[in-house]
């Protein structure tokens, strides 16, 4: 149960390379979430190859919509060898970042169990998701919480985030934050 990859099947997108390089034509990638491995092929090959993590800069998938990654080391020592997914990105302002760990979990009835009532038990893949504010080259974790997500603003954003909250009564989810976070960042001089 569950996808050890960020899509069910290969899909378009391209890598940008530590030397400004992009690569995208006539290419496919997978994203292996639990190895944080990213593999592509040629359209009309099946030879699978795996890029070469110290050299990416960023990737994007592009699956119901375009999902970009960056390199966690370029926002925290804590993430290196790890790639964030950027939901919201500004160099001088705010940026909401997303981290997905990927486990297997064993199957909690025992095999003897299994064998006794002859019904198999499999695994799955579980996905652990972390969500971040990155401002002046700190990278502070943040649950999407309407009442506790202001406070991680200083004094002037915080005012404008929770007006903001206030003004605009709906899911606060993932969607919600990234139209605010950009309304904010509008605002910001």
């Amino acid at each position: 149960i569950g996808n050890p990859y960020f899509s069910k099947d290969w899909t378009k997108g391209s890598v940008k390379t530590i030397d400004n390089n992009e690569f995208s034509k006539k290419l496919l990638f997978m994203y292996d979430k639990v190895a944080n491995k990213l593999y592509f092929k040629n359209e009309d090959s099946n030879v699978i190859m795996e890029a070469d993590q110290s050299k990416i800069y960023s990737f994007t998938l592009n699956t119901d919509k375009p999902h970009t990654f960056m390199r966690g080391e370029f926002f925290s020592p804590d993430y290196k060898g790890k790639f964030l997914e950027v939901l919201v990105y500004n160099d001088d302002k705010y940026s909401l970042l997303k981290y997905t760990a990927t486990s297997f979990q064993e199957p909690v009835t025992s095999k003897a169990s299994q064998a006794m009532t002859e019904s198999i038990s499999y695994g799955k893949y579980v996905d652990d998701t972390k969500y971040f504010i990155y401002y002046d080259n700190l990278l502070t974790p943040v649950e999407l919480k309407k009442k506790n997500f202001p406070k991680i603003f200083g004094d002037s954003e915080q005012t404008k985030v929770e007006a903001y909250i206030k003004n605009n009564n709906s899911n606060f989810n993932e969607s919600y934050v990234i139209k605010m976070l950009g309304e904010i960042n509008e605002q910001i001089q």
